[in-house]
């Protein structure tokens, strides 16, 4: 039963997305980590993003009364064991992005950037300890598959922006520890965007961070585990040429609150809501509430 647990759990963590909003990009903010004897796992998910409003360097929030901003997304998660402590991971997502206000309407479907990553178990479990958690180090790369908003864009307020569509190197830090029934996952990420000239316009290079924190109950409620925890998105300010001005660095928290179901043959249903208004402070970011059900299965 812990062994159910604890599989579950990384499902949860690994199939959660919360996008990153500076002014209009996105990023996925989590990546996922398999453990306890998990071979391959394939998930997906389909997401609804609502866009309330935006905020400015001021921290003034406007929301918005006569703006509709809404990007649906279907996801793909892929993750497996090369070696013992050594796998691989791909992330990436199909968008359709759609905006409304009082001058028109608009609808347009992009793919998202694409993370490919390999993480290192740097700190293993393998007999309990109340001090002792388990540790993976990984190396990320962005592919630039997205679209960004320096690209030709035809709807408002980035509703058909899906990436920064610049290569990227970073790298990551997992730590989980388990105290059953919780279990707390701390993720980390920071991703080097490269600098690239879009048209007519030349973006320098900047950084794009996530961090996350979440708390996982296993209930003795028909298998169930709940989740909550906070995450933080960071876009670095960046230089736009030839205009030689600087974009305005972006932040901002979102509370996460989920569910997960086990069901036989190892598949795994999961509910999740984000919420960017609740807690703050955020700064030039537009903020969103997130639903996602998400689907995965795995192979031992």
């Amino acid at each position: 039963m812990e062994r159910l647990f604890l599989i579950i759990l990384i499902l949860c963590f690994e199939t959660s997305y919360v996008f990153a909003n500076s002014c209009c990009g996105q990023s996925t903010s989590s990546y996922s980590v398999l453990s306890m004897g998990q071979r391959l796992s394939v998930s997906t998910g389909v997401s609804l993003v609502n866009s309330v409003g935006r905020i400015f360097a001021s921290d003034q929030f406007y929301e918005w009364e006569n703006k509709k901003r809404e990007v649906r997304s279907v996801a793909l998660n892929l993750s497996g064991v090369v070696f013992e402590k050594h796998q691989v991971f791909l992330s990436t997502n199909y968008q359709e992005g759609t905006y409304k206000d009082e001058f028109g309407s608009g609808s347009t479907n992009h793919f998202s950037d694409t993370l490919l990553g390999y993480s290192y178990e740097l700190l293993s479990e393998y007999e309990f300890s109340y001090w002792k958690p388990v540790i993976n180090i990984s190396a990320l790369i962005n592919l630039p598959t997205g679209h960004s908003i320096y690209d030709e864009n035809r709807l408002s307020e980035g509703a058909d922006v899906t990436g920064h569509r610049q290569w990227g190197l970073g790298v990551g830090v997992t730590v989980k520890k388990v105290y059953h029934p919780l279990a707390i996952t701390l993720q980390g990420k920071v991703l080097r965007l490269f600098s690239r000239e879009f048209n007519t316009t030349k973006v320098s290079h900047f950084y794009d961070s996530t961090f996350s924190l979440m708390l996982d109950y296993s209930t003795n409620l028909w298998g169930i585990i709940m989740s909550t925890g906070i995450n933080y998105n960071h876009l670095s300010a960046k230089k736009i040429e030839p205009a030689n001005i600087f974009s305005d660095e972006s932040q901002n928290f979102a509370f996460v609150l989920g569910m997960q179901k086990s069901l036989e043959n190892n598949w795994t249903l999961g509910l999740n809501y984000s919420d960017q208004t609740l807690i703050g402070p955020a700064k030039n970011s537009i903020l969103n509430r997130t639903t996602t059900f998400n689907v995965n299965y795995n192979y031992f």
